[in-house]
């Protein structure tokens, strides 16, 4: 997940707490661990709170990343190139019935 442009206007306390429910309902060892890409400073509390919901075991499995620790995790070959990768590909999404969007960056 890349977070390097979140704020506070997108954290979803009622979303988060839906997600963790569903993770942990349906899918409670397949996660090897979740990437957390430049979290903001400003969001570092709501990563406190929300670690206080989850189990040991979950909170082990999350992992806080900048440029620097990525390469551990992902090849450069496999990286996009705005996390410093090689990887040329960009998502695009068409919309309901190829009405255009925003672009997803």
């Amino acid at each position: 997940m890349d977070a390097s442009s979140a704020g506070v206007s997108n954290v979803d306390m009622e979303f988060i707490t839906a997600i963790i429910t569903f993770c942990k309902t349906y899918f409670p060892s397949i996660l090897a661990y979740q990437l957390v890409y430049q979290l903001p400073w400003v969001l570092q509390f709501v990563w406190k709170i929300v670690k206080s919901w989850l189990p040991p075991k979950a909170v082990a499995r999350i992992k806080f990343v900048g440029p620097k620790e990525i390469g551990d995790y992902i090849d450069e070959k496999d990286r996009p190139k705005r996390l410093g990768g090689l990887d040329t590909w960009e998502y695009s999404y068409e919309g309901p019935a190829g009405k255009a969007t925003v672009p997803a960056h």
